[in-house]
Formats: structure tokens, sequence, C-alpha cells
């Protein structure tokens, strides 16, 4: 059925690569299907979609053939991305995305610097120093083999699984020192490491607790967040196509207001417009938000085991609670009409916890009344939960709450869009690791299956040590997007990245190693002597290839074998695991996670600024009427009547706070007697000659 529904989506998307190379041309001339970008990713993808059937054809010829075409099954994880040439928003996060690494190369190329050259020192400082023997009682690698007497199990010289050998392995080390994952396990080894023949003991090099917690300082709290920093900034600054992304929210506009009680109409009826005045003040708010904060409290102190005395203490607090918030709302309902209580969205949502609590208690005391099923009660039960959504209704009565509301109502299309580029970016990587690593073997497989219980399952070859713990696995693809979840948290993130690269070891029996295999699990099935097992791992160590299980067909089966019917490898991929696991770390979380933090402060530091904005404006406006009063009051001055220029002093007095000086300034005061008859019109007096020039 997979493989129908395979073939048919392949077949639609060849008829729409085929209309449009129809429609505007293949590549020849401007504005052709592959001058596109988007064209060019497409068709790529349905070009590689072809070579997923090819196996069915090929069925009969030799297996490497078969083995070869399998590898482009991998490219079906990149037909999600044909929905970024579908979504405006993701083609312009994107965009300004790769407009942004060009910059941050400088940042990219100092953090590989940095990396390079503690790798380079830890080569030298720690290099083959790492390895251990399997049983803890061998110190030296000489002595390390035979069997352990403890465990019956042969002594191995190990190494761990980070390590120095060499520049690329030490590099890659740094990297997942620098994302903190168990980098206090790696300091402490380090601190144990002797030299290159003999295993570890405690403390006998403590100097590298120096050498990790300076790396730690320069990789880890600078490098990293410095390349972050750089980053975000670049992506805030070189294009604002984040910007226009957080103000496309239709929800902005009402958002601004949802507490506001500005362009309320006031009831005409007396005792309407009493209880609107009432519940209008910021002192109902207050008295309400006690109410909440204390329900919170008396909410949190319910615990599995409590005694009759708290229940009771509980439920009388719970009826009072569920009291004052019923007579709010019948106090806002009746105060500002109906139509107009539920215009405000934070009235809705009260109204909505309200009835929910109502219901709830309602329901729990008709099922104890009635005795019905105890199952059923557990049921109604289940409607007390909401309660806990009274918590938060103590947003209304905090105005940077309310900010922060604000800031996520804004933010809801940017943050959107980065985060289905996320999740998009966990589908396709989820796809292409339960393509490339769902085979592996776990550690919870059956020796056996149901399907040949003659015969010992595939994964028998592997060592105990090397299987994958079933929590963290990629088996399926709800189990992959778990684990890369974990990986995205940097949760243990470098145990998986090296569970799933197990590579074939070298034969010691060369050709004859599967059938020294073979035998020896045929003498481990019938005498059951796990020495018949240990020799028969022993000459497949590491994982084993498709084509020796298929040689090894007498004695191993396969429970879960490919649709092309043949039982698949136990090998994972170092190279690809590294390069797919190290970028979705780079990517998830150091740089789409921290996006949309950013684009959150953005909206929030907008939001502080657009508040002090407003404020400025009102000051401004005074400050600008007061400004033009002054100077139209001293073009008055000059040419009214001395009468009239003493009220405008008056007046003018208002508006500086300065009556006296202002008075005196326009020439009018309470004691100035009117024109005289000498006094010409205009408001003036001609000059007395026995004052100093200057004075009237």
């Amino acid at each position: 059925m997979h493989y129908k529904f395979s073939i048919f989506f392949w077949c639609v998307f060849v008829t729409e690569a085929c209309i449009k190379i129809t429609a505007f041309g293949f590549i020849r001339g401007r504005g052709t299907y592959l001058r596109d970008g988007w064209n060019c990713l497409d068709f790529f993808i349905v070009v590689t979609g072809a070579f997923e059937f090819l196996p069915a054809t090929a069925a009969g010829s030799q297996s490497s053939a078969v083995g070869f075409f399998k590898n482009f099954r991998a490219f079906r994880a990149l037909r999600p991305l044909r929905i970024l040439s579908r979504s405006k928003g993701l083609k312009i996060v994107l965009g300004t995305l790769g407009r942004a690494v060009v910059p941050v190369l400088n940042t990219v190329a100092i953090a590989l610097c940095a990396f390079f050259v503690f790798g380079v020192m830890s080569v030298q400082l720690l290099g083959g120093r790492m390895n251990y023997c399997t049983d803890v009682f061998v110190q030296s690698m000489d002595e390390c083999h035979g069997f352990d007497p403890v465990t019956q199990q042969p002594r191995v010289w190990m190494g761990r699984l980070i390590q120095y050998n060499w520049i690329g392995s030490a590099t890659l080390s740094m990297f997942i020192t620098a994302s903190q994952d168990n980098w206090e396990i790696q300091m402490f080894s380090a601190m144990d490491a002797t030299d290159k023949t003999h295993g570890p003991y405690a403390y006998s090099n403590i100097f590298m607790a120096i050498y990790f917690i300076i790396f730690m300082v320069i990789g880890s709290f600078f490098v990293i967040q410095l390349f972050v920093g750089v980053f975000i900034d670049t992506f805030q600054t070189v294009t604002s196509e984040a910007k226009i992304l957080s103000r496309k929210n239709s929800f902005a506009s009402e958002a601004s207001s949802v507490t506001s009680v500005s362009g309320m109409s006031e009831p005409l009826h007396p005792w309407r417009n009493k209880f609107f005045t009432v519940v209008t003040t910021k002192q109902f708010d207050l008295i309400i938000a006690f109410f909440i904060v204390t329900n919170v409290f008396a909410m949190s102190a319910q615990s599995y085991k409590s005694s009759a005395y708290q229940d009771s203490v509980l439920t009388s607090l719970d009826y009072m609670f569920n009291l004052v918030f019923g007579m709010e709302v019948i106090a806002k309902k009746w105060g500002m009409y109906p139509k107009q209580y539920f215009s405000s969205r934070w009235n809705r949502f009260d109204f909505t916890v309200v009835m929910i609590s109502f219901i709830g208690i309602t329901t729990e005391n008709i099922g104890q009344s009635l005795a019905l099923n105890p199952t059923i009660l557990r049921v109604l039960r289940v409607i007390r939960i909401f309660r806990i959504l009274r918590a938060f209704r103590i947003f209304k009565a905090a105005q940077g709450l309310q900010n922060l509301v604000r800031t996520l109502l804004r933010s809801i299309t940017a943050v959107g869009n980065l985060a289905a580029l996320l999740i998009l970016l966990f589908f396709v990587l989820g796809v292409l690791s339960v393509e490339m690593f769902g085979s592996m073997c776990l550690d919870n497989f059956s020796l056996t299956n149901a399907r040949d219980p003659y015969k010992f399952d595939r994964c028998i070859l592997v060592d105990p040590s090397d299987l994958i713990d079933f929590h963290a696995t990629f088996e399926n693809l709800g189990m992959a997007l778990l684990t890369l979840f974990r990986i995205c948290t940097t949760d243990n993130w470098s145990e998986v990245m090296q569970s799933v690269s197990l590579a074939p070891g070298s034969r010691p029996n060369g050709a004859n190693a599967t059938a020294v295999a073979m035998e020896n699990l045929r003498l481990y099935n019938s005498t059951g002597n796990e020495d018949y097992l240990i020799r028969a791992r022993d000459s497949l160590p590491g994982c084993t290839t498709a084509g020796e299980i298929s040689d090894l067909g007498d004695v191993i089966s396969c429970a879960h074998p490919d649709s092309f019917g043949q039982c698949p490898s136990t090998c994972g991929d170092a190279f690809l695991a590294n390069v797919l696991f190290t970028f979705f770390l780079t990517a998830s979380n150091f740089i789409l996670l921290n996006l949309v933090m950013a684009v959150l402060m953005q909206e929030l530091q907008n939001a502080i600024h657009s508040s002090e904005k407003k404020s400025k404006t009102g000051l401004s406006v005074l400050m600008s009427v007061s400004a033009a009063t002054n100077k139209w009051l001293k073009l008055a001055n000059d040419d009214q009547p001395s009468g009239a220029m003493s009220d405008a002093g008056s007046v003018k007095s208002s508006f500086t706070a300065t009556s006296s000086d202002s008075a005196s300034a326009a020439g009018g005061g309470t004691g100035r007697s009117p024109r005289g008859r000498g006094t010409p019109r205009g408001g003036r007096k001609p000059p007395d000659p026995t004052q100093p020039p200057g004075k009237s």
C-alpha cells in the first residue's frame, strides 16, 4: 500500500512538472522553468524520486546494484521541501536566513579556528590516552586479553565514544564539548588519562581540568554565543522582513485595547451606571486580583493524601471563590450591557473560566448524590482540572503581563513562520533518519522471531555494547521526531550520534568470515554455549552488511524485511551521522530557537517604545499649546490697549505659572487704570521727557 501511494504522489509531481515545462519552457530563455530556484528544487526531487522505483525492476539482478539504487530512497525526505515554494511566509524567512548567512561567515571562521586550535592541542595532550580495558582490574594494554573472571566476557581494549586521536575527531569533540553535552564527563576522563599503553588512573592529570575550563569559557561562553548573537543581529538588520512579518497579525489592532475601557459607552440607566462606575475602577480590579491570587494559593495547597479537614476547608474556599467570580461576571454584564461586556477578549475569557468552574462543581455534586459509577465520576472530575485557568486571570491586573500578551499576539505570524520552518526541519531530518538509521539494532530485540522461530535474529551478531537504546531510536517517524527533539535540547546527543555510526570492523577470517560465523551460530543453537556466540561475533566484528546477512540466511532470519523483501544491514553511517546531527543541532538550537526569542524581544521592545512615544506625544502637545499661547500673547501685547493687556497678562500667567512676572511684562495689573483722555488710540502714551530713555 505504501509503495502504491509513493507511485501515485510521484506521478502527480511529474504531471505538475510537465505542465510547468510546457507552459514556461524548460531552460532556454528568461522566465523558463529551470530559471526559478524553487522549480529547480521541485525538478531535483522529481528526478531523484524515480530512483526509488528502480530496485523493484532490478530485484533479480545483483544485490549490489539494488543497494546502490536503494540509497536514492533517502531523497524522499526532500519532498516536504516543496512546500517552501508554496508558502510566502516561509520563502521570506528562508530568503532572510540565506542573506544573513553571508555576513556571518567571518564569525563561523572564528569559531572553526577556535575549535581547530583546541583540537590540535587535544590531539597532543589526549591522543590515544583515553582508552581502557573492559576488565576494570586490568590497567595495561598488554594484559588486556583473555576473559574477565567476573563477567566471563572477553577482555577488549576499547576507546571512549569521544576521541582525540586525529584532528577530525578532535575538532568534532571540541564542538560537542562546547555544546555542553556531558562536558564534565569528558573533563574527568581527561583528568584520569595516563598514557597510550595504560588505562585511566583517578586524577593522574589534574591540570586537564584547567584546560577544559578555559575551553568552556572561550568555546561555549564566547564563541558559540558570539555566533548566535552575530547571526541574530544580522538577521534583524540586514533586511526588514522580520519586522514586516511580525506586524501582519490581524489581532494586533485588538490586542492593544483588550483591557482598555475607553470607548465604552456609559449606560443611561442610573443603577446600571453605578455598576459601570464600580466595575471599571482600578480598585475593583485590584480586589478581584487579590481573590485570584488567593485562589491560586488555595489550589496549590491541595494534595493527593489530604485530610478530611483539609478537603473541607479547600471545598469551602472553592465555593467562595466561585461565588465571588460569579458575582463579578454578573456585575460587569449588568453594568456594561451583555453586548459591550462580550466585546472584550478578557471578559470572554473570564466568562468561560467561571462557567467551566460552575459546571465542574455541579457535575461533581450530581455524581456524588446519584451514586454514579466510579468511572463516570472520574470522567466528571476531569472538568475540575480546568480550574487552573483561573490563575491566568491575573494577567488583567498587571500591565507588564499585558505587554507580554500583546507582544505574543503581534508576533504570532513571525514566530509561526519560524516555527513552521523548524517543524519542517524536524520532519525532513526525521524521514531521512528513518531511511538511513531505522534498521539498526535495538537493545530490546528478541533472539528469534515469530516468522522463523528456528533461526536467530540478525541483531544477535551485534555486540551488546553497540546496540542502540530503545528510548532513542529511528525505527519510525514518531520515535525519530522524539529523538531529534532530544538532540535539539543537547541532551546526550553525542551518544545518539555515536550509536548510529556503527561500521563493519576488519574481518579476521577474510572471505571465510560468514562461514565461520554460520558454523558457530549452529553450534550455539544446538548446545547453548555462549563461547560459540562470542566466536561468531568475533568473526564479524562491528556491524553486519546486507550481503553478509543474505549469506547467513540458513541461520539468520529477518523480522522486518524492507519493501523489496531483503533483510537490511545493521550498519550506520559515521560521516552522515556527524554531518546530519551537527547541522541539525546548529540550525535548530543555535539559530531558529534563538531567532524566535529575538523576534519576541524585538516586539516587546517595540511595545515599550510605543508606550513611551505615546506618553511623550501627550507632553509635547501640551508644550506646543503653551508655546503657541505665549507667542500669541506676545503679539497681542504689542497691539492691544492697556486694559486688554491686563486681561491678557492674567491669562498668560495661568499658562506659565509666573503670574507676577507675566503681568509686569504685559504692562497690565490690578492697579493699572484704563487708557486716559490724553492717550493716543492704539494704547500707547506719548514719551515722558522727564523719564530716562527706555522707560515709559
